[in-house]
């Protein structure tokens, strides 16, 4: 509504201009504009940030907090790229690639708590990244260093990396870390090297020169696969738990392990030596081992002379050398199928084997009737 053409808005305000001037507000305006440091609160790393100082290294990061690149990083010989020598920082590497040259040290060198992110880290002269305990490594891929990809000690993460090219192990961790999602191919020794009391999730290697995976004492691997290495698939010391792994086509044995392991859910084909093998006080239960023994003296499941106390339970071997082969006596063999193997079971004596009985062929079946019952019996072993 309009009175005498002006708005009410208007002759509010004029009233309020006749009343005398307004009375400005108690205390300092507050301004709502941020400083740069508010906007990026996080430390560029360039000369006069992170100066040299003497050390052997592009960069130095010597003060707690968060930087982050803002470029590529072209290394120079008998240095590092970046030289950590405080605990508690945090690197970004902003997508970039931080590269070496003939002769140069370490990409990244880090102490206690440092975390290293989302970048390229390629053709260090020595190892690509190395950190010590309680790091952090996400979204990386180091290749083509000439030491490890990534050194990592103890109580460390490691996610979402690739590692490949490098000219001893891709990733190399101590003891009691964590590795999820990450990836290694064609590393010049193994594709991941992993201490005591470590945890592998969701990991890939390929192609490594030695074990896909190498890992110490009380590990365990969930969901990894190992393809294509000329080592071992997956080897391991004593204590080690793998369940739902993948080793196919592997220059050794598919699981090479020592004593007190347990490995269930996992499969084994192609590899030219055994698809698992073990010794003493272990369980292998639910698995499938198909095709191995390339070499001639391969089986799907294998318990060396020195085994014993060990279960073989409800596996599947077919198309090996041997499908069952225990050289040692006092272990526990049931429910186990064997078919189409040389020879589906090499047992010596004195162990506890359920009967292994060959059913005979059904006729067709077209309901709820039919099979063959004779020869089956709980815990028996199956042979076609």
């Amino acid at each position: 509504m309009k009175l005498c053409g002006v708005t009410p808005l208007i002759i509010l305000a004029l009233a309020a201009l006749a009343s005398g001037p307004i009375d400005p507000p108690a205390g300092p305006v507050q301004s709502t504009m941020k400083t740069l440091d508010e906007v990026e609160a996080r430390i560029p790393v360039n000369a006069e940030t992170c100066p040299p100082n003497g050390a052997a290294a592009i960069y130095v990061i010597s003060q707690p907090g968060s930087y982050y690149l803002t470029g590529d990083l072209l290394g120079v010989a008998n240095q590092s790229g970046i030289k950590i020598t405080t605990s508690n920082v945090t690197l970004d590497l902003n997508g970039y690639v931080v590269t070496g040259v003939p002769g140069s040290h370490h990409g990244i060198e880090g102490a206690q708590r440092t975390s290293v992110a989302n970048g390229v880290v390629r053709a260090w002269g020595q190892k690509g990244i190395l950190l010590t305990e309680e790091a952090t490594v996400t979204g990386v891929r180091a290749t083509g260093n000439g030491e490890t990809g990534v050194f990592v000690t103890n109580s460390s993460i490691v996610s979402d990396c690739v590692f490949s090219h490098n000219g001893t192990d891709g990733l190399s961790v101590q003891e009691g870390s964590v590795v999820r999602d990450c990836a290694a191919a064609s590393n010049v020794r193994h594709g991941f090297a992993i201490g005591n009391a470590c945890t592998l999730e969701n990991c890939n290697s390929r192609a490594n020169t030695g074990d896909g995976f190498n890992i110490f004492s009380y590990g365990t691997a969930r969901g990894c696969e190992a393809y294509d290495n000329q080592g071992h698939g997956f080897q391991s010391a004593s204590y080690a738990k793998f369940k739902e792994c993948v080793s196919n086509s592997n220059g050794l044995d598919g699981f090479h392990t020592v004593n007190f392991v347990d490995i269930s859910g996992c499969a084994a084909a192609d590899n030219a030596g055994h698809g698992i093998s073990t010794s003493f006080y272990s369980r292998i239960r639910g698995n499938v081992c198909n095709t191995n023994g390339n070499l001639g003296n391969g089986a799907g499941i294998h318990l060396t002379p020195g085994a014993s106390s060990t279960a073989v339970l409800d596996n599947a071997c077919d198309g090996n050398d041997w499908g069952i082969q225990i050289a040692g006596a006092g272990n526990l063999v049931v429910g186990n199928t064997c078919s189409s193997n040389t020879t589906n079971y090499d047992i010596v004596a004195n162990n506890h084997v359920g009967v292994i009985t060959s059913l005979p062929l059904s006729g067709a079946i077209g309901g709820d009737v039919g099979g063959n019952s004779a020869g089956a019996v709980p815990g028996c072993n199956y042979a076609f």
